[in-house]
């Protein structure tokens, strides 16, 4: 009898996007649509900003979208498993530098404060207040 062992990692990435705390406190939870963009063991990266997909979850900006469509930023690295979705904490209220964002900053953020879009309801059982 064998052991197989699975590994996947939970966390990390390269917080240097992210000028400070601000925000860190009450993350959210949400479900990024991977299955375009995406394969298995991909990473989605901490600071991937994310837009309202359709059905209720979110997706990754690309170069079709601006600031005022980005609902929040993935806080930690998480790698993809094969699933349709996958569940990160996104961020909402982040101050960013805007050099080190991944993927090329496809919307365009510059240095500074972002309150994201709190309109829409990144997650249906988050307490968050606003408040830090």
């Amino acid at each position: 009898m064998g052991i197989h062992v699975v590994s996947e990692s939970g966390g990390g990435g390269d917080y240097r996007w992210l000028k400070s705390a601000r925000g860190t406190r009450h993350p959210e939870s949400g479900s990024v649509d991977v299955s375009s963009g995406f394969g298995p063991g991909d990473v989605i990266k901490s600071g991937t900003m994310l837009v309202a997909g359709s059905g209720g979850v979110l997706e990754a900006a690309g170069s079709g979208d601006d600031v005022d469509d980005v609902v929040g930023a993935v806080w930690h690295d998480v790698t993809v498993t094969g699933n349709v979705t996958e569940t990160v904490a996104v961020l909402t209220d982040v101050t960013v530098v805007a050099e080190y964002l991944p993927d090329g900053n496809p919307v365009g953020l510059e240095d500074g404060r972002y309150i994201f879009n709190a309109e829409y309801p990144v997650s249906d059982t988050g307490s968050d207040t606003g408040s830090d």
